[in-house]
């Protein structure tokens, strides 16, 4: 008999899975991961699987299908290899130039170590020679150039080395010649060409993926070659889940998919793997899985579950991973995890993987009491309960990305091996959940995937041509599987064709037949639709075509008596048994699955319903709060998401504001409470609307003199969302985002001339942009006709007006599921909270007077420096509070030009919050509750006041002068976050005109100066937005 072995490595346990092709009988083991050296687990879980065949079972195993995160343990770790990079002359800085995001937000680059590239600058040779975006060769290849570029790198001695020319997508002659002639001067060291990597358009993206195979391969193929060797004629494959480089062909964990739509009959799914380190997420369409083209590793750490300074409960999302494990494991764990609150709880049992693995509720209790319960004086069996439920609403998070935010709606799919949080029914748990990834590995298809760029309008390509490439790439792929042993007749082809409107920045992936060439078009503008709440009426472009070949895929016991504890009730003789109805726990080797009350498990493909467990929630404890909390920050992500689908899938290359540097900013905030008021960009414009607000109205503007300088300048459009519930006024959703062209004399709306604010663009005055859900067409049509781009402008504010939207849904949802009271009881507590936060770190500051002034030079025009004059001093304001007040006396006038910065009063609240929890307590979650602790005095009439009609097109100098002022009063009080002068000027440069075939286009690149160095290091290097 012939058998598959599939192999999966996470970063608790081990599993493996031994499939019979022919039977379909499993044989599955679990085994502590052996963080020093993965291979020492894989071998002992594949020793348990010998262990368990029977003494006369002859066994032939065809391969072993490994799933392993080393390659990404070596990104994380820093433990790749020595990797040069070879780049077309005048590229040289590519990897540190990169993309502009700094993670955390504003004030994030102060506490943020900056990374170094995997590739150090002195280790980049630039290569003589350049191809143009149509393949064409500009500068001939020069050979005996790059011979002499060379030279000093065998001093350095690379352990890997990467090529990534620009345009070798187009034209991969260049890179071939350049490998050539490294096997020459580098024999013995591997080489990667990004042409053979990602031959796909975007220069970075492709140099990033290309340095991390390098980065990577030495070591995975060491550790291959060391597994390989110990499986003896074993075939060794290896899934390309991370950044496999083993084998030509690549895995995909299609074996997960096909076992569960087999075994259900479901074809809609929402598959959720929660392992010990991390929680993969996946929905699966009509039998088929989405993909996704890019992976993020690093940059950010968090914290386990502790009980901050402002009595608030914090869960994740790091690991205690196989060592030291969870409290419960007994290896040396101290801090709680979510594994010992089920232990707490009860939905544990007492050991696991049939009983070797023996866990320690005393030692869960002990840990959740000293860091949990004790804090924040609840019960050990609440602040487990707590932590749980903390848990679930961030998973809910996670499903939500993969389903709501990308148009899906969670009723129409099944959730596999979770419980009902989306409102998605049956919850399916597969058999042998706990090695389910090692039962795909196993079952798993070969797979290979090859891209072309083609980059062309969807009317100026044929049918013919297209089919043409697709058959040239579908060969290509197929030979690869072919060379892994398939027959010819033994794997399939698909194909995908990225598609974007005209101008765009980057495309959807739009799958395809060669039947239904034609359909691509209405396919993508549905699928833009669904995304993103609108189409356009705009010319389709292809810009890559894909094809992948996929081989084809082979086909009442109690045990015990427990006790739990489920929403604050206790449950006693709880049965642990293998098929039972809820509550109750179901035991396998390699896993447990817990059934709530008033819930059933049935080995059957049931779809009955019989209603849902009402919400216990009567009263506002800590737990409601970090839900309510959970759930804000869910739909604010919700928010991000959209926009940054929307401005990374549609925003043309000239808007790299929203894209690149994330200028846009949306906001949540309450409503008309008992104890609160909105703030931010709402205070601006309550102070200014004096009409009455109906539900189903939506606001905008972009004039800052109409909104009280809640926005800055008139690139900034400001949309506004009062949202409604039973009638009340519950909440409030903004966005503000930057358009690149609102009109002016110059593109991009941006002049450097301008003497007054009727020479920066058009203003839109503050208005109802839609009137109790109708909306204005005319404000529309007045901001289309009046930009150089009037499709993308219309786009930009849909998309902004979707976010609103989304978000205003959430809050109701929100009111529906907890009920008014709780939804404006939780949000007081909350606002409480953040105000207690701030207000412990003001005691904290010294009660002195602390002052910084700094300088612009030059307004552009001869005239400077322009001084920013700020003091910081504190007060005790009418509720006996001390506060914070900055006063900017001192500063100079108003310029004549448009170098001025309306600064509001609120934003200007809002940078210094975020600054001081920021640097001093990250820990606390940023909201509106400390803002009356924060007083600003802005005289009128200077640069950051000016009178109207003060032009206002330059600010973008003064905003990065603000946060260096603000920074240097703050460090005065800490040396630790000290930092140099920074962010320097922004100069906005534009280029644009007529192309040949008569189209308009822009050019939008933002050079921007340094981040400031700090105690912590250097700071990132100059950016330049592209």
């Amino acid at each position: 008999m012939v058998w598959k072995l599939g192999v999966d490595v996470g970063g608790t346990f081990t599993d493996a899975l031994l499939y019979n092709v022919s039977t379909g009988i499993t044989y599955r083991a679990k085994t502590p991961t052996t963080p020093g050296d993965q291979s020492d687990g894989v071998l002992e879980a594949i020793d348990q699987i010998r262990k368990q065949l029977p003494q006369n079972e002859k066994t032939i195993w065809e391969c072993v299908n490994h799933g392993s995160t080393i390659a990404t343990n070596a990104i994380l770790e820093g433990k790749g290899s020595k990797v040069a990079l070879l780049v077309t002359e005048g590229y040289k800085q590519m990897l540190q130039i990169r993309r502009s995001k700094v993670p955390g937000g504003l004030a994030g680059w102060m506490i943020w170590p900056k990374p170094e590239p995997l590739a150090p600058l002195e280790l980049t040779i630039e290569v003589p020679g350049r191809i143009s975006s149509s393949g064409d060769i500009i500068r001939p290849f020069d050979e005996v150039a790059l011979r002499q570029h060379l030279t000093p790198l065998k001093q350095d001695k690379p352990e890997s080395i990467c090529v990534s020319l620009i345009n070798s997508f187009a034209n991969f002659e260049h890179e071939r010649k350049v490998k050539a002639l490294l096997a020459e001067e580098f024999p013995d060291i591997p080489v990667s060409l990004s042409s053979e990597i990602l031959p796909e358009v975007m220069e970075y993206e492709r140099t990033l993926t290309t340095v991390v195979n390098a980065y990577v391969k030495p070591q995975v193929s060491r550790y291959l070659d060391s597994l390989q060797e110990q499986l003896g004629s074993t075939e060794l494959r290896v899934l390309r889940s991370d950044w496999s480089i083993r084998v030509a062909a690549n895995l995909l964990h299609s074996g997960v998919v096909a076992t569960v739509v087999h075994q259900t009959g479901f074809k809609n799914l929402m598959t959720f793997d929660m392992g010990g380190t991390s929680t993969d997420v996946c929905l699966i369409e009509n039998g088929v899985p989405e993909l996704r083209r890019e992976t993020t590793v690093g940059d950010l750490t968090a914290s386990p579950p502790v009980a901050a300074a402002t009595g608030a409960l914090r869960v994740g999302p790091s690991s205690a991973g196989a060592v030291p494990g969870p409290a419960c494991y007994s290896k040396g764990g101290k801090l709680p995890t979510v594994t010992d609150a089920n232990v707490v709880l009860g939905y544990l049992p007492t050991s696991l993987l049939g009983g070797s693995f023996a866990l320690s509720t005393e030692a869960a209790i002990n840990a959740i009491e000293e860091h949990i319960a004790m804090p924040l004086g609840l019960s050990v069996r609440d602040a487990a309960e707590g932590i749980v439920k903390i848990a679930n609403e961030k998973m809910y998070g996670s499903l939500r990305s993969v389903s709501v935010d990308k148009g899906k709606d969670p009723r129409d799919y099944q959730l596999v091996a979770f419980g009902d949080l989306l409102g998605s029914w049956p919850a399916i748990v597969p058999p042998s959940p706990g090695v389910l990834c090692a039962y795909g590995d196993a079952c798993t298809a070969l797979r290979h995937e090859t891209s072309a760029t083609v980059s062309k309008k969807l009317s100026e390509i044929s049918v013919q041509e297209i089919v043409n490439i697709c058959s040239e790439l579908s060969a290509v792929a197929g030979r690869i599987l072919m060379s892994q042993g398939l027959d010819s007749d033994a794997y399939s082809s698909t194909f995908q064709a990225d598609l974007r409107f005209r101008g765009q920045a980057l495309s959807l992936p739009v799958t395809f037949v060669m039947d239904d060439l034609k359909e691509k078009c209405e396919r993508f503008k549905t699928m833009h639709h669904q995304l993103f709440t609108f189409s356009l009426e705009v010319e389709v472009e292809m810009i890559n075509l894909r094809a992948t070949c996929t081989g084809s895929i082979a086909k009442e016991a109690i045990i015990e008596e427990t006790q739990i504890y489920y929403q604050g009730q206790e449950f006693t003789n709880v049965p642990a048994s293998d098929s039972l109805n809820g509550p109750c726990l179901i035991l396998e080797a390699d896993s447990t699955t817990f059934i709530a009350p008033f819930h059933r498990a049935e080995i059957d493909a049931s779809t009955t319903r019989d209603g849902d467990i009402p919400l216990s929630v009567n009263k506002v404890d800590q737990v409601v709060v970090e839900l309510m909390e959970a759930a804000l920050s869910n739909a604010r992500n919700e928010m991000d998401a959209l926009i940054q689908r929307y401005a990374h899938n549609f925003i043309p290359s000239t808007f790299p504001a929203m894209r690149e540097q994330l200028d846009y900013f949306p906001q949540i905030s309450a409503g008309d409470g008992p104890n609160y008021r909105p703030h931010g960009f709402i205070q601006g414009f309550l102070r200014s609307w004096k009409e009455p607000i109906k539900e189903g109205d939506v606001f905008i503007t972009n004039d800052p003199y109409s909104c009280s300088a809640a926005i800055s300048h008139l690139n900034d459009f400001l949309v506004i969302n009062p949202v409604h519930y039973s009638g009340k006024l519950i909440a409030w959703t903004a966005n503000l985002g930057h358009f690149t062209d609102i009109g002016s004399n110059v593109p991009g709306s941006m002049p450097i001339h301008s003497i007054s604010i009727h020479d920066d663009g058009i203003q839109i005055p503050l208005c109802a942009l839609y009137n109790a859900g109708t909306p204005n067409k005319a404000v529309f049509q007045i901001i289309e006709q009046n930009s150089r781009m009037p499709e993308f402008a219309r786009g930009d504010l849909q998309a902004l007006v979707a976010a609103t939207k989304i978000a205003g849904k959430r809050m109701q949802e929100l009111c529906h599921r907890f009920g008014l009271k709780i939804y404006e009881d939780a949000l007081d507590e909350l606002l409480r909270r953040n105000k207690l936060a701030v207000g412990t770190l003001i005691k904290q500051i010294p009660d002195k007077k602390i002052q910084f002034e700094d300088y612009i030079d030059d307004d552009g025009h001869g005239y400077g420096p322009w001084k920013v004059a700020c003091s910081m001093v504190k007060e005790i304001n009418e509720l006996n509070e001390e506060t914070l007040v900055f006063d900017f006396d001192g500063t100079d006038p108003q310029s004549d030009f448009s170098i001025n910065f309306a600064l509001s009063q609120e934003m200007l609240r809002m940078f210094v919050i975020i600054y001081l929890l920021t640097v001093w307590d990250p820990s606390t979650v940023v909201n509106d509750g400390a803002y009356d602790l924060i007083q600003t005095k802005i005289p009128r009439g200077t640069i950051l006041n000016p009178i109207h009609p003060a032009a206002l097109s330059g600010r973008t100098h003064l905003l990065g002068r603000l946060f260096d002022v603000i920074g240097a009063i703050f460090s005065s009080l800490n040396p630790d976050f000290a930092a140099a002068a920074g962010f320097s000027d922004s100069p906005h440069l534009f280029y644009s005109g007529w192309s040949s075939a008569g189209e308009w286009f822009q050019l939008y690149q933002i050079g921007f100066g340094g981040i400031p160095a700090r105690v912590i290091g250097d700071g990132p290097d100059g950016h330049s937005y592209v």
